[in-house]
């Protein structure tokens, strides 16, 4: 699974890219099914919770879990009026305005920048081009959400230690640490997406904390980290790389997990006041990113615990990474993950500390649904409308003409499944009418298992319409689409191996496709690739079918068949012309097969 970053209907995709003939499930289905587990494992979880006494120091830890766990939830595509969600939102709402305890603080401005960009692209799907752009930049939707997330911004902006990171709590002052300091400044990162006032000796301190903590040497590295467009961090290989990480508190060591820390919150800083910087800060940024990258792709361990690879994916999709030296570092978590994932759909905990079964899971999820991709982005420069058109080679992008945008239909599904709109289902109507007409066919298995999954009448008979338009004909069974599916699969398989040994089957599949036309063109293609002449007499005889789209498959077909042109037929035509018109075509259709 090579995904770009696209965010999708307020949750990340995962994009699988390959050949034409692959199918719109493609890569996304283990990833998809993964998430789905773990959400199911964390809200069985929660529901089954009793609220507990607490002390002030557990009570805090909790709420930063819960906070943790909303936040991931949200961003897997549970809807933000969810029971579940909307309960954790209230209480942590009443428990929020005082706090100050940095993980919790954070995890709570994550949570409520999911809950707004939800909203956001709830109100872009559909809309005009035009209005999407106003929509990404307007602060109404998701009002009631914005001030309590600039509360929280502007409360860690006054935990600030002097030396510019953070530490857990008040109780520990003044001390600081790279782990609540990552968090710290990517909440600030979102703050000043959505317009929160940070002063910017707020970002100067963090520059200055991560700069001189750095370790101050270490070996030249050769390997390059690649960002998107093919560009590297280092563009020259004559621009000097070396191996430079960062510790718990900038004591001189490097691990794995800080030196991601020191990395997101650096990007930060440069996306935030990069361009203000002077020149000797600007270099001095520059240099420890660079460095940070390197001290990553010689020490690669990015499993280590699922804090450890969060980290990373805060990194890889902050910093718009795709490859750190030769390591494709998404694939490598997402299959990780994936293959680690136990039957309950929980992540088992990790090494770090307070890496609880539940907060692995939380943090899993964030992973596999690329979180960090949204935080910090407008919704209008997302989505499910990527607002281009989709390759040839990637059938799971769809372009529709109607709102000139590109749709992601994988994920669109599992929306549809998980928190379904009428706006969101007539964007599916839309999207299999610009499908591919020659593979609309593909589509069919996710319909009919959507139609299972939803319980609502209205949305049933919205995918029923969508299933009869690709069949090219409407069945009261939605079984009947799968076995036409099966017959449609069948014929591509054969024109994809343009066996003549499987003509005789090309035979039985076209006469029994009976009124389906889509499923005619499809055999026609594959007794074309085949040069199934035997197949022939069938054309003839659907010269004179009733449907004139039928009628003009099979001529059309009939002509490629030869290198001569036949004699000129209308499907269109009144029926004595066409008679007489098929008669010409078949005489002279079989005055050359006799030869």
């Amino acid at each position: 699974m090579r995904p770009s970053k696209r965010i999708v209907l307020g949750f990340c995709a995962v994009v699988a890219i390959s050949s034409v003939s692959r199918s719109v499930h493609s890569g996304d289905d283990d990833v998809y099914a993964a998430v789905d587990r773990g959400v199911t494992f964390l809200l069985a979880e929660i529901e089954k919770e009793n609220p507990p006494v607490w002390t002030t120091d557990a009570r805090n830890r909790s709420l930063g879990q819960m906070a943790l766990e909303t936040y991931a939830l949200i961003v897997a595509g549970l809807p933000v009026d969810h029971p579940t969600i909307r309960g954790n939102l209230a209480r942590l709402g009443g428990n929020m305005k005082s706090s100050r305890y940095t993980y919790g603080l954070a995890c709570y401005v994550f949570a409520l920048d999911a809950v707004i960009t939800q909203l956001e692209t709830d109100a872009l799907v559909l809309a005009p081009r035009k209005r999407r752009e106003k929509i990404s930049k307007e602060k109404r939707i998701g009002r009631a959400y914005r001030a309590p997330l600039a509360r929280a911004v502007a409360q860690l902006v006054s935990l600030q230690r002097e030396a510019g990171g953070w530490g857990y709590g008040p109780r520990r002052a003044p001390e600081f640490d790279n782990s609540n300091s990552q968090f710290a400044v990517l909440a600030l990162g979102v703050g000043a997406k959505r317009g929160v006032p940070i002063d910017r000796r707020v970002w100067l301190r963090i520059l200055d904390l991560y700069v001189k903590g750095q370790q101050r040497s270490g070996r030249v590295v050769k390997e390059r980290t690649r960002l998107r467009g093919a560009s590297t961090r280092a563009t020259s290989v004559d621009i000097e790389v070396r191996s430079r990480g960062w510790d718990y508190r900038n004591r001189g060591r490097a691990n794995w997990s800080m030196t991601n820390a020191a990395l997101s919150s650096l990007i930060l800083v440069e996306q935030n006041v990069g361009r203000s910087l002077d020149t000797e800060q600007r270099r001095a940024l520059d240099v420890a990113i660079r460095d940070g990258y390197g001290w990553l792709t010689t020490r690669w361990n990015p499993l280590r615990s699922h804090y450890a690879a969060y980290s990373l994916e805060k990194v890889g999709d902050l910093g718009g990474v795709e490859l750190f030296g030769k390591h494709d570092w998404y694939q490598e978590l997402s299959e990780g993950l994936v293959a680690s994932q136990s039957k309950d759909g929980s992540w088992s905990g990790g090494t770090a500390l307070g890496e609880n079964v539940r907060v692995a899971t939380s943090f899993a999820l964030l992973i596999l649904n690329r979180a960090s991709s949204s935080l910090t982005r407008n919704a209008g420069a997302d989505v499910v409308l990527s607002g281009r058109k989709a390759s040839a080679s990637d059938r799971s992008w769809v372009y529709v003409e109607k709102i000139d945008t590109s749709v992601h239909l994988p994920t669109l599904l599992r929306q549809i499944r998980l928190r379904p709109r009428p706006e969101v289902v007539k964007l599916l109507e839309r999207l299999v009418e610009s499908y591919p007409r020659d593979w609309r066919g593909e589509l069919v298995p996710s319909l009919t298992a959507l139609h299972t999954a939803t319980r609502h009448s209205k949305i049933r008979r919205a995918i029923s319409g969508c299933l009869a338009k690709i069949a090219g004909r409407r069945h009261q069974e939605v079984s009947s689409y799968d076995a036409w599916h099966a017959r449609w699969k069948r014929a591509v398989e054969i024109g994809k191996s343009a066996s003549r040994e499987s003509v005789a089957d090309l035979v039985a599949l076209y006469r029994d496709a009976r009124k389906s036309q889509p499923l005619k063109e499809r055999v026609i293609w594959a007794m074309q690739r085949c040069r199934a002449r035997s197949a022939l007499p069938l054309l003839l005889d659907d010269l004179d079918a009733s449907s004139e789209g039928v009628r003009g498959i099979a001529y059309r077909a009939l002509r490629s068949f030869f290198i001569e042109s036949p004699p000129a037929f209308d499907p269109s035509a009144r029926k004595p012309t066409r008679k007489k018109q098929a008669s010409e075509v078949r005489r002279w259709c079989e005055k050359r097969l006799t030869k």
